[in-house]
C-alpha cells in the first residue's frame, strides 16, 4: 500500500444476481481488492456474490446503501463512507455496490488531491 496513492473505487449499482455476475466479470481484470456494500440484506447478498466471484472479501459499511439516497444527510454519509473506503485502500481498486450511481458502473479516484471521476 502506497501512502500517497489514490484509491480507485468502482461504483456499481445494485441489481439482481445476473447483473452482479455481469459486474464481477466486467471488473475482473481490475484486480479488485475488496467488495463493499451497505447493510441491507439484498446489498450484502450481492456483495457476497461479487466477492466470491472475484475471490476477495465482502465488507458492509453504513452510508453506501441505496435506501439512504435522497434522505436528509445521505450525501454527507455517502461521501464519508467513500472517503473511509479510500483511506483503507490507497493504491488499490475496490468495488462498491451502491444505489448512488448515475451510470451502471462508474470509476472514481479518491486521493490527497480530492475526488476525480475517471472515464
Amino acid at each position: 500500500m502506497a501512502l500517497h496513492c489514490a484509491a480507485t473505487l468502482l461504483l456499481a449499482r445494485l441489481g439482481d444476481e445476473q447483473w452482479t455476475r455481469s459486474v464481477a466479470e466486467r471488473v475482473r481484470a481490475e484486480h479488485v481488492a475488496r467488495v463493499w456494500s451497505g447493510s441491507a440484506p439484498a446489498a450484502r447478498a450481492q456483495a457476497r456474490l461479487a466477492a466470491g466471484l472475484l475471490g476477495v472479501d465482502a465488507v458492509v459499511l453504513a452510508g453506501v446503501e441505496p435506501e439512504a439516497a435522497g434522505s436528509t444527510g445521505a450525501d454527507g454519509a455517502y461521501r464519508a463512507a467513500l472517503d473511509e473506503i479510500a483511506d483503507l485502500h490507497r493504491g488499490e481498486t475496490v468495488l462498491v455496490l451502491t444505489g448512488h450511481v448515475e451510470h451502471d458502473l462508474q470509476r472514481l479516484e479518491i486521493g490527497d488531491d480530492g475526488w476525480r471521476v475517471l472515464p
